[in-house]
């Protein structure tokens, strides 16, 4: 079976993403790997532990997008495809391109980031930076 790895930051373009996802899911009999990449925990320097606050923060924030994910695949499974979600922390790049190799994905679909000149000068896109270092095909869905 064919597997599609779609990679989502819970942003509008999330829907548009699942949408495409789905549909190419369904022509295809693929099941859906569905990633997040989550934002790494804060370093304070000379502090032997984070601040109590900031790992209770940390624990809510990751509690609530795994809720998020699992709704994703709720709805996903409720359309007759196969889908699990992964929810990681790390850089995003590197994430999701370890996360591509490791479930030997044939495909990933995902959205094209809305961020300014300056930006996208200086640091790139997550889209055009798995573009640049992967080998399987890639679906990126514009904003509308």
């Amino acid at each position: 079976m064919k597997k599609i790895l779609v990679p989502v930051d819970f942003s509008d373009m999330t829907t548009d993403v699942l949408i495409y996802a789905i549909r190419m899911a369904k022509e295809d009999e693929a099941s859906i790997v569905v990633l997040h990449v989550a934002s790494p925990n804060p370093i304070y320097s000379g502090a032997e532990t984070e601040p109590p606050l900031i790992q209770t923060y940390m624990v809510e924030e990751l509690t609530r997008e795994q809720g998020e994910l699992d709704a994703i695949v709720a709805h996903i499974k409720s359309q007759g495809i196969e889908a699990r979600s992964i929810l990681l922390q790390g850089p995003i790049i590197d994430t999701i391109m370890d996360e591509a190799t490791e479930i030997k994905a044939d495909m990933i679909i995902m959205g094209k980031e809305s961020h300014g000149l300056l930006y996208r000068t200086l640091l790139g896109t997550t889209s055009e930076g798995v573009i640049r270092r992967t080998h399987v095909p890639v679906l990126i869905i514009p904003e509308k």
